[in-house]
């Protein structure tokens, strides 16, 4: 059984199912029933003045959040989390940082979903680019997500291969080696642990057959033989049957690797929590 899943969106992103029932309180009911120890709820907040942009009321995600503490806090380690993307554009740093001020998460994942340059994965229409446009915007994506890196106030740094969760899922490219891309990577990885960062390793794309997590074996390896300790792990789940899955999976091959455990975070603190 998985000992956490620090990536997981309830009803109150914009983008999870809406059902009244994917809410955070069985979120945590089915994470206790799974033998999980740690949950961060991060609600979506792409900060980006763009029509396919996916946002939370941040103020209400905070309340659910400590509500679920009060009810399950004794049961399950739960963190007010938020996934703050695209703060490494000028124009979003203010009204990032105010978001910061005004909620005050535990954990703040940092991620990019939409190239500066308007590329969407989750929206385009991919029969529209050819495989060139594709692999230019992945060279695009790696770029600005290492300038994130640099730049931007955020703990664990969320599904740093994102565009190939697109790519497999329209049945484009096939399975790039991503061996080509350990340089740059490895400048990624690089920046994360000289900044005290975690890196995320997000478990989404194994629930399908690109048997693959976000980023891909290979870079996780290349991350811990460069040195990285720093983990966080999520299942990116948008319904609460999802809590946990394909986690454990991660787990295995982390701890094959000579990895001890994973981050959590409390008022933006970090605490390291062994496997058991």
């Amino acid at each position: 059984m998985p000992i956490c899943d620090m990536h997981v969106h309830t009803r109150i992103s914009s983008d999870a199912d809406q059902a009244q029932e994917n809410n955070v309180l069985t979120f945590c009911e089915t994470a206790i029933k799974r033998g999980i120890k740690h949950i961060a709820f991060t609600e979506h907040c792409d900060i980006i003045p763009d029509p396919g942009a996916i946002t939370c009321d941040v103020a209400e995600a905070k309340r659910e959040a400590e509500l679920a503490k009060e009810k399950y806090g004794k049961e399950l380690d739960i963190m007010h989390g938020i996934e703050l993307a695209h703060i490494h554009r000028p124009e979003c740093k203010a009204f990032a940082q105010n978001v910061l001020n005004d909620v005050t998460p535990d954990f703040v994942l940092g991620s990019l979903h939409i190239n500066d340059d308007g590329t969407d994965y989750y929206t385009m229409d991919f029969s529209q680019y050819s495989d060139e446009f594709l692999l230019s915007s992945l060279d695009d994506y790696l770029s600005q997500i290492i300038h994130f890196a640099k730049t931007c106030d955020f703990d664990s740094l969320a599904h740093c291969t994102y565009p190939l969760r697109y790519f497999h899922m329209h049945s484009r490219l096939g399975i790039i080696d991503m061996k080509k891309y350990f340089e740059p990577y490895g400048e990624l990885f690089k920046t994360l642990m000289e900044r005290g960062k975690s890196l995320e390793i997000n478990s989404s794309t194994l629930r399908g057959d690109y048997k693959q997590p976000l980023p891909c074996f290979d870079l996780i390896k290349l991350y811990v033989d460069l040195g990285g300790k720093r983990f966080t792990l999520g299942s990116d789940g948008h319904h609460f049957s999802l809590v946990g899955t394909k986690i454990d999976e991660v787990e295995d091959y982390i701890k094959s690797l000579g990895v001890q455990g994973i981050m959590t975070y409390h008022n933006r603190q970090e605490s390291f929590v062994k496997f058991d």
